[in-house]
């Protein structure tokens, strides 16, 4: 009963309401809690993405893996953190290099995440957006690592690679 009230309750105005909602969903165990979820983990508010994927590894469905993987490449880092984590308690493990790229990312290896070759160009150009300076020149460091023609033609990736901070990386690496 109380269950549809709640999944009602994740389209909220209030932030706080949805993250809390999404918190609570998670207690019930439920399988009606997994597409509402699963949805949750677009929420434009940081708190109530971290929430639904707290909340969908306690339902512990491995259909939630899906919904998770895609915020393995969330713009923030807890959210990706969380992601991985919960992902790996699910029993979830990278099959494709592309994979395994996008989850040393999600947990701040990105020298590993380089290690997998050109698969991991892109989720590396997109780390360049990263919240904290250390994760940007973390991509920075692990994009000079690949045996890859993209990583060195800056003019493929301008907004990324042209920032202030970016180039700062840049030039400390050459």
């Amino acid at each position: 009963e109380a269950v549809p009230l709640l999944i009602a309750s994740l389209n909220d105005e209030d932030g706080f309401v949805r993250a809390a909602v999404a918190a609570a969903l998670g207690e019930f165990k439920s399988d009606l809690c997994l597409a509402p979820l699963s949805n949750a983990l677009l929420d434009r508010q940081i708190e109530t993405r971290l929430a639904a994927i707290q909340s969908l590894g306690k339902l512990g469905n491995p259909r939630a893996k899906s919904a998770l993987l895609k915020c393995l490449r969330d713009s923030a880092a807890a959210v990706r953190q969380a992601a991985a984590a919960t992902l790996k308690s699910l029993g979830w493990e990278p099959s494709t290099p592309e994979e395994r790229a996008v989850a040393a990312i999600a947990v701040g290896r990105y020298s590993q995440a380089a290690d997998e070759g050109g698969k991991a160009f892109e989720p590396l150009v997109a780390a360049l957006r990263g919240d904290t300076f250390y994760q940007r020149k973390s991509a920075v460091e692990a994009l000079a690592q690949l045996d890859d023609e993209r990583a060195l033609r800056s003019e493929e990736h301008t907004s990324e690679l042209q920032s202030p901070c970016n180039l700062v990386c840049r030039l400390l690496l050459e």
